[in-house]
């Protein structure tokens, strides 16, 4: 058994050591305050630069912002950024057809943003994402831009988003994009369940991308060669 000493005993451990100095010193943690998101100035800002050679020898490099849009449809298109910390909205474009924009600097941290097509009429699409994440994604979504009037068709096309190592590609692609691999030219027609038509002729090696056929609507196609006849119309599968 334990004499009544016991508890009055000093522990090794709570006798003074050589290093109490730096046990009880106290650190201080220097941290930097966080910008405002309503500060311009002060916002870090993403630049990108791609080095390329050139046949010649020469290089090439290109310097641009993190956030870029590819139009792949076949018409221009606006587009219109927004962010919590702006004033208003910011419209940029036309987005030429086959072209890639890189956005203004000062504009690459976007959060979101809508399209609407070059030309009147047309309505804006709805809002999609564009911010960058701190892991890469790719994301695909539905968009339409509906007319004023009722009796014009409204269009149908595909946002796809993909980010790699920080840095944004928004692609706005067709819902249906048609290729001629033949030696000769011919002529599509696209029919859907609400007899919406879209028609015209393809050169040999080219390709037309339908913009008022809904895949949600089951699509027939049907083709026409030189002096023959319309072939039956086949309904597209679009389940794939």
């Amino acid at each position: 058994a334990n004499s009544f000493s016991f508890f009055t005993m000093v522990s090794v451990r709570r006798a003074s050591q050589a290093m109490d100095g730096c046990r009880r010193r106290r650190w201080t943690r220097t941290r930097i305050p966080r910008a405002s998101s309503t500060s311009l100035l002060e916002r870090p800002l993403t630049l990108f630069w791609d080095v390329q050679v050139q046949k010649n020898g020469a290089r090439r490099i290109d310097l641009r912002s993190a956030l870029q849009f590819s139009n792949q449809i076949a018409f221009p298109v606006i587009i219109s950024l927004q962010q919590s910390a702006w004033d208003r909205e910011v419209e940029l474009g036309p987005i030429a057809p086959g072209a890639v924009y890189s956005v203004p600097l000062l504009y690459s941290y976007a959060t979101a943003v809508r399209f609407r097509p070059d030309f009147p009429l047309y309505e804006w699409s709805e809002y999609y994402p564009c911010s960058t994440h701190a892991y890469d994604f790719t994301r695909t979504k539905s968009a339409t831009c509906t007319a004023s009037e009722a009796e014009i068709n409204p269009i149908w096309f595909r946002v796809h988003t993909t980010q790699t190592s920080k840095s944004v590609m928004v692609n706005v692609v067709p819902y249906i994009s048609v290729t001629n691999k033949l030696l000769c030219d011919m002529r599509i027609r696209c029919m859907d369940k609400n007899r919406v038509t879209e028609e015209g002729e393809i050169e040999s090696g080219r390709d037309m991308k339908l913009s008022f056929i809904s895949v949600a609507n089951q699509p027939m196609l049907s083709i026409k060669v030189g002096n023959f006849d319309w072939s039956d119309a086949i309904m597209l599968c679009v389940n794939k």
